[in-house]
């Protein structure tokens, strides 16, 4: 209780904006020639279709917490391979940061269906369909590279 007061307090009355970021990690899970995707039981503005991914908790780094991401919202375990970049979010306070990940163990299924429709393999298609949103271009030419194999 202390702590989010603490936290709140800092965020009212920083004068920079990193003082106050919240960390967003996002997973890219490419399998053939589709990539791995979510649908938001809650839509957020045109995000409906969207990757698995979250906040950075306190006393984890972001690959962990781009791990821990991925499992909670699909049930698959996930290596780290790279990080595509950083980008800020156009309105809010977040700072959006993407890694390619690759499958380790598990079976793909919905663990909270409070926040999680579905979970599908998107092609090229299909996912140009469904992501109303801009995509990060370093995520969209990755994404690109890979399902026009």
């Amino acid at each position: 209780m202390q702590l989010s007061f603490f936290l709140f307090f800092i965020m009212i009355h920083s004068k920079k904006r990193s003082d106050w970021m919240q960390e967003v990690v996002i997973g890219i899970i490419c399998h053939g020639q589709k990539v791995l995707m979510i649908q938001r039981a809650k839509k957020d503005g045109l995000l409906n279709w969207a990757f698995p991914g979250g906040k950075v908790e306190l006393g984890e780094n972001k690959e962990q917490a781009c791990i821990r991401e991925v499992y909670e919202e699909t049930g698959i375990h996930v290596s780290i391979q790279k990080c595509l970049g950083c980008r800020m979010h156009p309105t809010a306070p977040i700072r959006l940061t993407y890694y390619v990940c690759s499958y380790v163990s598990g079976e793909i299924q919905i663990q909270n269906p409070n926040e999680i429709l579905d979970i599908d393999f998107k092609d090229w298609n299909e996912f140009t369909r469904d992501v109303k949103t801009d995509v990060y271009p370093a995520v969209r030419q990755y994404i690109k590279k890979n399902l026009e194999r």
